[in-house]
């Protein structure tokens, strides 16, 4: 599945282009995401759905 990841600053304001990168599922993007993380908000979609947001040193918070 195709996932893109965008870095938000704390208001919420994405900041610059979302990254698009292949993952075979949910973790795995959320995961990788993580891993990318530089302390900013991160957002996490698959398509039109919002797979999850990361705050900066904060657990991610799944949307269901």
């Amino acid at each position: 599945m195709e996932y893109r990841i965008f870095r938000l600053d704390n208001a919420g304001t994405v900041l610059g282009p979302s990254q698009t990168i292949k993952f075979e599922n949910d973790q795995d993007a959320i995961e990788e995401a993580r891993k990318a993380g530089d302390g900013v908000m991160l957002e996490i979609w698959e398509g039109p759905r919002r797979v999850a947001t990361i705050r900066s040193n904060e657990e991610e918070q799944p949307r269901v």
